[in-house]
């Protein structure tokens, strides 16, 4: 097979396309082909991290993760890993984790994936989600590799960049920014990612899936589970502010976060003919370095604490499990849904 080439490509945002090896791999990409891929050794340390393993939920799937350094996007690459993902494209602006309080390990997400599992694989692509060019060349350089890709989580965001300021004091280039990186660059990343996808030939359900191995007295009638066959899973990151509003000047972050929502909503009816599935993942409040400003604050921690009934923050491991159920068999026949991970906050 050809060797996916590193290189660099220009934006205005001064950002390189860099793609960072693993060492020799073997795999096996189907029943009668064996492929063998020359990767750079990037640098390993042996980090204990989700030792209990489940190869068959996402087995030989190929899964990209965008803002996969640090966040949610981290746990749910490392949950993806955990679950027998292929590979994971580990894609985001930098390696390592933002120092934000919250990342206490400074080992990149892709790194920790190797280290770990030395017999899975895993690869950091640089890229800025609002760029174009580097988004069409991140899914040029993985189909090179692999060619396919079976799941896309788009996480790459950013929250309020100027406090929570009334929309009459909201600078313009602020919400341009917070717009331009949650809702063009998740338009981006899904335009070209499933441009890929309705090429593929759907996967076939493994043996291990509910729907081809019903329990023990449940008749679901003759054996069919080519009709859960897909070509594709899109899990795109909203927020469960992408349906209600807070009043502390979420504007355009709510904006951003809601036009998410329903453009998922469209993709699932545009693309389930190819058998794509869309979803959505809405987290309520999680301890990341995002909401830092609130769970660093002890006085409004309390507050917000006291505001989900559930009483405490969510954590990203509450958020990145459902993501792999999404990206699972288990979710085979479900598309179009924004499902909300936030605590009962969105219930009241």
């Amino acid at each position: 097979m050809a060797l996916l080439k590193q290189g660099t490509v220009s934006s205005h945002w001064h950002m390189l396309l860099r793609t960072q090896w693993l060492p020799q791999v073997t795999y096996q990409h189907n029943p009668t082909r064996t492929y063998s891929t020359t990767c750079q050794l990037a640098k390993q340390k042996s980090v204990a991290i989700f030792k209990s393993h489940h190869p068959s939920r996402l087995n030989r799937r190929v899964a990209i993760v965008t803002g996969a350094s640090s966040g949610l996007g981290r746990a749910i690459a490392l949950h993806f890993a955990s679950h027998g993902a292929e590979l994971v494209v580990c894609a985001d602006l930098k390696e390592e984790p933002r120092p934000d309080g919250v990342e206490q390990d400074q080992t990149p997400t892709h790194e920790i994936i190797k280290s770990t599992y030395g017999h899975r694989t895993a690869m950091f692509v640089e890229c800025d989600v609002t760029n174009a060019t580097q988004v069409k060349a991140m899914v040029e350089a993985v189909v090179e590799e692999r060619q396919r890709i079976d799941v896309l989580v788009n996480n790459a965001g950013l929250g309020n960049v100027s406090g929570s300021p009334l929309i009459h004091e909201l600078d313009e280039k602020d919400w341009r920014r917070v717009i331009n990186v949650n809702l063009d660059g998740t338009f981006l990343t899904n335009k070209y990612v499933l441009g890929q996808m309705i090429k593929q030939t759907p996967a076939k359900l493994s043996s291990a899936t509910r729907a081809s191995n019903p329990p023990p007295g449940l008749n679901t009638g003759p054996s069919d589970v080519h009709h859960l066959a897909r070509r594709g899973t899109i899990i795109n990151v909203s927020s469960m502010l992408g349906s209600i509003a807070l009043p502390h000047g979420t504007s355009a972050y709510c904006a951003s976060k809601g036009g998410v929502l329903n453009l998922t909503r469209q993709l699932a009816l545009d693309y389930a003919r190819y058998k794509i599935n869309v979803n959505a993942l809405c987290p309520g409040f999680l301890k990341t370095g995002m909401t830092a400003g609130n769970w660093g604050n002890e006085a409004r921690e309390k507050e917000m604490k006291k505001l989900t009934p559930w009483g405490e923050w969510g954590r990203v491991e509450d958020v990145a499990r459902m993501a792999v159920s999404l990206a699972s068999e288990d979710a085979a026949w479900m598309t179009g849904e924004g499902v909300v991970v936030d605590g009962g906050y969105s219930a009241q």
